[in-house]
């Protein structure tokens, strides 16, 4: 019986990783050959990998320490004392979107720099090219938002007859999002837009 801590396929979809206990170890879709990546001292969680082979990961401990590493490379401790919590990656792996307990959306360099505060609601993810962030406002009904990384204005898309949205993700297409969210009559539907 294996407990896994967080699944996630690699860029090139050619392998899944899992975390298990203390190790995270990858395995290619079409063998069934298990490869051991990383191994600690403490259980971990895995999170994301970005283009490139970074990992982000969070140690199980009192600190609640987020690591961001390469495959076989150096570590990025990009812990905060607010305890924020990782969403996704910029495309390019440079970059590590994260959200904090009070609403805050945030974005940080790998290199260690300090991040940047771009809004407040619930973020789901970076767009396809790095240039925006698609956030919705808690509360009734939830407000879509698309939200620059750099200059550019914050733009609401459209609602339609849909109220409370439950997620959001970019289409591979960087134009197109897909919600799932509920309608006035409380059935949840999916949409893209």
């Amino acid at each position: 019986q294996v407990g896994l801590a967080g699944l996630a396929l690699t860029p090139n979809s050619e392998a899944v990783c899992f975390a298990h206990h203390t190790s995270i170890s990858c395995t290619p879709i079409d063998k069934p050959d298990v490869r051991l990546v990383f191994s600690g001292a403490q259980p971990i969680e895995l999170h994301e990998i970005a283009t490139g082979g970074r990992m982000l990961a969070g140690v199980s401990s009192g600190a609640g320490r987020q690591l961001a590493g390469e495959l076989g490379g150096r570590e990025v401790d990009l812990s905060r004392q607010n305890g924020g919590f990782p969403i996704d990656f910029s495309p390019d792996g440079r970059r590590l979107l994260f959200g904090t307990p009070d609403y805050g959306i945030l974005l940080r360099p790998l290199d260690g720099g300090p991040p940047v505060r771009l809004a407040e609601g619930i973020a789901t993810g970076i767009s396809p090219d790095g240039r925006s962030v698609l956030i919705f406002s808690p509360g009734v009904p939830t407000t879509l938002i698309v939200v620059p990384t750099g200059p550019g204005a914050t733009r609401t898309l459209p609602r339609g007859p849909l109220e409370g949205h439950t997620w959001a993700a970019w289409m591979p297409d960087g134009r197109n999002v897909v919600i799932s969210a509920t309608a006035p009559s409380s059935m949840r539907r999916t949409s893209s837009l």
